[in-house]
């Protein structure tokens, strides 16, 4: 007696076990399976299969509700039976359920998002830059999965003291030389910073030519010359270089009168995108062939329109030519100054042939020196002294 007792509270006791162990994972059981299921039959087992291909696993158990004819009679039936995880149901069964046994609901775990421990930033820009002209950079800072940190701020140090912030800055850099040019990015308390070495020169660019055709730019140098946002100056007029005008390594490109509707004037000019005069037409009449940038040739009268000039100097900012055209050769004589002449002798005659300076005639000029003139003059101031005597 005391044994059956015994076998009987052991039966108790395992049969929830074995229960919970025979649990019908409703996200992966079959037709068959389902159709075991008390209410469910071989229409409502079809209907879970359909339901679930169409909109993915069940959550919870309680979603077999949603199934066409499941409703919360049958699902009080099959609670205890079923599960979406292959152990237990995620959810407990809804109040309206009458007598559904509840069941364990899955704890989930909080996983916070990733610190901007690694944050980075990244420069784009030019290592090279041209005096007088802007220069544009841009940084972008990244965090550790490699996606862009909008939240970061960026501050800009240019190796001159000056100072920006902003992921997109633009700097004109005054006098030449190789700068650091450091980014910032912060984001909280977490920093990052990038450097780009920029080496900053004056342009190598002539005026080479100012003809009626156009004006003429030479690229002096071993790199190619942007003159995007750059003005040709003629005069009173001028033309804006439009962007992407760029002039290859020693090469010469003639800018067409017909497109800068510019005049043929001999004070042209390239000037940057800050107004500073870079380059400047000087005829090799005014300055000589290869004068040096840094010596500004000295202004001369400009040729009459159509002359051609093959050589010239580049100008420094401060010099200056004069823009009147030279006058004709019909007008040359009418303009030209005079020769100056020898100051007057006090007491003697202004006409007296033996004071002509060199604007005398030439005949004139050689008799007075002839022996025969100085013979004549001492006959008579011999004649004048007997004349006297007597």
């Amino acid at each position: 007696m005391a044994r059956a007792r015994t076998l009987l509270l052991i039966g108790a006791f395992l049969a929830p076990l074995l229960a919970h162990a025979a649990l019908i994972n409703i996200n992966t059981a079959d037709a068959a399976t389902l159709d075991s299921l008390p209410g469910i039959g071989a229409t409502k087992a079809q209907a879970i299969i359909d339901y679930r291909t169409q909109n993915g696993s069940f959550a919870t158990t309680a979603d077999i509700q949603n199934v066409s004819g499941i409703g919360p009679s049958t699902y009080a039936q099959i609670a205890p039976l079923i599960t979406v995880s292959g152990s237990a149901a995620t959810e407990s069964a809804p109040a309206a359920a009458a007598g559904a046994a509840s069941s364990t609901s899955a704890t989930t775990v909080y996983t916070p998002p990733p610190a901007p421990s690694a944050l980075s930033v990244s420069i784009a820009g030019d290592a090279v830059a041209l005096l007088n002209a802007p220069v544009s950079f841009t940084a972008t800072p990244k965090v550790k999965s490699g996606s862009v940190d909008s939240a970061a701020s960026i501050a800009w140090s240019f190796g001159d003291g000056s100072t920006q912030t902003g992921i997109a800055v633009s700097k004109t850099y005054r006098y030449p030389g190789t700068y650091a040019v450091v980014a910032t990015a912060t984001d909280g308390d977490v920093t990052a910073r990038a450097e780009l070495d920029l080496t900053v020169s004056a342009p190598s660019v002539l005026v080479a030519s100012v003809t009626g055709d156009g004006i003429t730019l030479q690229n002096k140098a071993d790199t190619s010359l942007d003159l995007s946002g750059w003005k040709l100056l003629a005069g009173a007029n001028w033309f804006a270089l439009p962007s992407g005008a760029v002039i290859l390594p020693h090469a010469a490109v003639l800018f067409p009168s017909s497109i800068t509707n510019l005049p043929v004037s001999f004070d042209a000019r390239l000037v940057a995108p800050d107004g500073v005069v870079v380059a400047q037409f000087a005829p090799a009449s005014q300055s000589g062939a290869g004068t040096p940038a840094s010596e500004p040739a000295t202004p001369a009268p400009a040729q009459p329109h159509g002359s051609a000039t093959s050589s010239n100097s580049m100008q420094t900012v401060g010099s200056a030519v004069t823009s009147e055209f030279a006058p004709s050769n019909e007008n040359a004589a009418a303009v030209a100054p005079a020769t100056p002449e020898a100051p007057a002798v006090a007491g003697a005659p202004t006409s007296s042939p033996l004071m002509a300076g060199p604007a005398a005639a030439p005949g004139v000029a050689k008799l007075v020196r002839s022996p025969y003139a100085y013979g004549f003059l001492g006959i008579l101031v011999l004649a004048g002294g007997a004349f006297m005597i007597l």
